[in-house]
């Protein structure tokens, strides 16, 4: 089987949440240290990245790479249930996973930032606590999990064993009216969207810190 090496940088590129949750359980269970991208992703995470430091490029099978010209040796894996089990080792022993993750680069140019799991599991134990979430919650994500943002909030939900829905971002009052649809209880804001979707949310009768 394949296998990697734990003291570089695996970078996995999915495509949907679902690999992204895959990508992430494989990348913890294996104790790697890792980037989970979207294919639009790729190009900011190695920007300026000394390629001695990088592993392998990971892509699921049955998509296209997602750059043509690639400083790594690119991999395919089944990021899937029956096969995230079988997926790649590291060639020696494992420790607790770490994460890296690129800021969006809005106040400036987009930096690398690394978090271990364990500080990303108190983190979502912390504001599940606060925010009371219980197994009757229902979030909705429009962030992608590639980012800090999408990954904490569905850290939370899994905490809670709680339920959650993604959808990408549209118009809030598209949101707002998933947001009743489905009988949503948490709702992550972000951007300048955040008051119109707000007024929308307290006019329901929601409480604000669950905004």
């Amino acid at each position: 089987s394949q296998t990697f090496d734990p003291n570089k940088l695996q970078i996995i590129c999915t495509y949907t949440p679902l690999q992204a949750l895959l990508a992430y359980f494989w990348a913890s269970q294996t104790g790697m240290l890792a980037a989970v991208v979207s294919p639009r992703g790729l190009a900011k995470l190695i920007e300026g990245l000394a390629v001695e430091t990088i592993g392998q490029l990971w892509v699921p099978k049955g998509h296209r790479l997602p750059l043509e010209h690639l400083p790594m040796s690119v991999c395919r894996i089944d990021l899937s249930f029956d096969d995230v089990a079988d997926a790649p080792i590291p060639t020696a022993a494992a420790h607790a996973a770490r994460l890296v993750f690129c800021t969006s680069g809005t106040t400036g140019k987009a930096k690398r930032v690394v978090h271990s799991e364990q500080v990303l599991l108190s983190n979502a134990k912390v504001v599940s606590d606060y925010l009371h979430l219980q197994a009757s919650d229902r979030s909705y994500c429009v962030f992608p999990l590639q980012y800090m943002y999408g990954l904490s909030t569905t850290l939370c939900s899994l905490w809670s064993d709680s339920h959650i829905m993604y959808n990408e971002f549209v118009q809030p009052d598209h949101i707002a009216k998933d947001v009743g649809n489905h009988h949503i209880t948490l709702l992550p804001r972000l951007g300048e969207w955040s008051p119109a979707l707000g007024q929308n949310w307290q006019a329901r009768g929601y409480q604000p810190q669950r905004l």
